[in-house]
């Protein structure tokens, strides 16, 4: 075994006792990085070096760390203003408890493929439809599958959105033109999914009590329809196409205003929801609202910071050189998707990211998939949804984040393991 791959196979057994164990992924992934660092300088890098590659990787995802910092308070301001109480409140009187589950597989993919972005969509419908499962008693690992299913749907699946656009980028290929094809190969996945989420529907539709939901949320909020601003302005901005942290800083703007002005919160209590989540008032409320807030996200922006430092080093020392053949030998003897899908699984696991997953994946199958566009469609199914099925990646880690849940959630995604499945089974050609 080379050095190389001992390297690699350390980290992959940090990685796992860590989950196995317990232990917060954010250790392990900073002894990754003193063992790639290690790595590093046993190759003739000097510690110079060793940082200005670090901090590399770090540089290209500071504006996604303001992202995920506005993204938290975000969800802090919609509970504060009441956004989440009305909307919760006035869906439960026409979503059947029994199409629930399939209600919010369904209305994150829509908004998803609207909005181009999972975070987002998961901080908005995501936590909409984690509060009106709450209420209807649907255990919360249900809900946040049927959510992460719909919302990397979209990411997947969207003109606007920033994976796809680098897919599209990396392969040579256009967007608009990926977008039929990747339909057609993810629609028996997404029935599939569907089908599923209104079979367990049916199965816990008798769980809890529905009646009078918007009496239990008056208690602690004005239920004004005012307080849907918020939301809907999330939407037609996405629909006049402003960016995402103009929205997302127009939102909270209107929620941080319902909050003082309707709900009657002083400005400094709704500044303290903002960074450091919302608390309600009412005791009976807070299991539902509580949550939220920049500080939410600690855990994965530390991740993400730490795993930002794994693209430099990787790029600079060739530490994943050797996989080349291997994917190759894969294409051969099993299939050409195969070895993609195994190429995506290690390269999400060493990266913890979608985007370095994407570029590493591009330059390691273009060997067994020379057509653009095919490459492009083996990546759009393997590395986006492959990704967030990983617990310490970042595609993960932030959704169930601000769904307030575990991994655990993740093998009830659905979608997420249909897709890159049924392709394995439909896509047998070999190199």
């Amino acid at each position: 075994m080379t050095l190389r791959n001992a390297v690699l196979g350390a980290f992959a057994l940090l990685l796992v006792l860590c989950v196995a164990l317990g232990r917060p992924v954010a250790l392990a992934l900073a002894a990754g990085w003193a063992l790639f660092s290690a790595y590093a300088l046993h190759e003739g890098f000097s510690v110079r070096d060793v940082c200005r590659m670090s901090s590399k990787g770090i540089r290209q995802i500071g504006p996604i760390l303001l992202s995920l910092a506005m993204i938290g308070m975000l969800t802090a301001s919609w509970r504060a203003s009441g956004t989440i109480a009305v909307i919760v409140s006035d869906l439960s009187t026409f979503v059947n408890p029994g199409a629930f589950l399939l209600f919010a597989f369904l209305s994150n993919a829509f908004l998803s493929v609207l909005m181009g972005t999972s975070f987002g969509t998961a901080a908005t419908m995501g936590v909409v439809a984690a509060s009106l499962g709450a209420s209807f008693s649907v255990p919360s690992l249900l809900t946040a599958g049927a959510v992460m299913s719909g919302i990397y749907f979209g990411d997947r699946w969207s003109p606007m959105s920033t994976s796809a656009m680098l897919t599209a980028a990396v392969t040579g290929t256009r967007v608009r033109q990926n977008l039929p094809p990747m339909l057609a190969r993810g629609t028996p996945a997404f029935i599939l999914a569907a089908a599923l989420y209104f079979v367990l529907g049916l199965w816990y539709q008798g769980s809890g009590e529905v009646t009078d939901i918007a009496g239990l949320f008056s208690s602690g909020f004005r239920l004004d329809p005012l307080c849907w601003i918020p939301a809907l302005l999330v939407v037609l901005l996405v629909l006049f196409r402003i960016g995402i942290r103009m929205t997302i800083a127009v939102s909270i703007a209107s929620a941080f205003l319902l909050a003082v002005f309707l709900q009657g919160l002083g400005p400094m209590e709704v500044v303290k929801a903002l960074l450091f989540g919302y608390e309600s008032r009412v005791p009976h409320l807070r299991a539902l609202m509580d949550g939220g807030g920049a500080v939410s996200f600690a855990l994965p922006i530390t991740i993400m910071v730490i795993s930002g430092t794994y693209a430099g080093l990787f790029e600079g020392t060739g530490l994943l050189g050797g996989i080349e053949g291997l994917v190759r030998t894969v294409a051969k003897r099993v299939s050409v998707f195969a070895s993609i899908l195994f190429a995506a699984a290690g390269a999400c696991m060493v990266s913890c990211n979608q985007s370095f997953a994407i570029m590493l994946l591009s330059s390691l199958a273009r060997g067994v998939r020379p057509d653009r566009q095919r490459l492009a469609l083996d990546i759009e199914d393997s590395v986006i949804t492959v990704a967030a099925l990983i617990p310490w990646s970042v595609a993960a880690a932030v959704p169930l984040a601000v769904l307030g849940v575990g991994p655990a959630a993740l093998p009830l995604a659905f979608f997420l393991w249909l897709l890159p499945l049924s392709r394995l089974l439909l896509d047998r050609g070999k190199l």
